[in-house]
């Protein structure tokens, strides 16, 4: 299956009865209240399908529970995973510059047109997203993902052009 979007990542396990704390990608929480099924990569890179039993909100995480797993040892074992969703199952997106984290994860990134590096990864600190760029020389730079910095992004050539401080790189 091609067209996977991650939606969120199983952090760690809940309780004994196989349930597990989710980090959503995304601002809005409730969307995962209207998907019955996820997909994720499980044991040596097999994708499968799990099916939501419950959602439960909780401590700034998700809690969900999987009906393919029942125990605390069946659900520690896909710790880490990411839950996919099939892009075309996604709610378009319809505010201005607001993107999907799969959107937004390899682009390369560019300053005054000189090629800074590529987005490896997107974490959440505080009250605004941050980008995880590695840079050419094989460091990492965080950047916060706001207007400030980001000057203009190309969904269509998968470039992000931005604009840092003095210290900041």
């Amino acid at each position: 299956m091609s067209n996977l979007v991650a939606v969120a990542v199983v952090r760690k396990t809940f309780g004994l009865k196989g349930e597990v704390k989710v980090q959503p990608l995304t601002d809005s929480w409730d969307e995962f209240l209207r998907f019955p099924r996820f997909f994720l990569r499980y044991k040596n890179d097999q994708l499968i399908e799990v099916h939501v039993e419950t959602v439960k909100f909780g401590g700034g995480h998700l809690i969900i529970k999987f009906k393919e797993f029942s125990s605390r040892d069946e659900s520690e074992e896909i710790r880490g995973s990411t839950l996919l969703i099939p892009r075309d199952e996604l709610p378009a997106i319809t505010e201005p510059d607001t993107y999907y984290y799969s959107d937004i994860l390899g682009m390369q990134v560019f300053e005054d047109d000189e090629y800074i590096g590529t987005v490896e990864d997107i974490h959440r600190f505080g009250p605004h997203e941050t980008l995880e760029i590695l840079q050419m020389d094989g460091t990492e730079l965080l950047l916060p993902f706001v207007r400030a910095f980001i000057q203009k992004i190309d969904l269509n050539e998968k470039k992000i052009y931005i604009k840092t401080i003095p210290g900041l790189k």
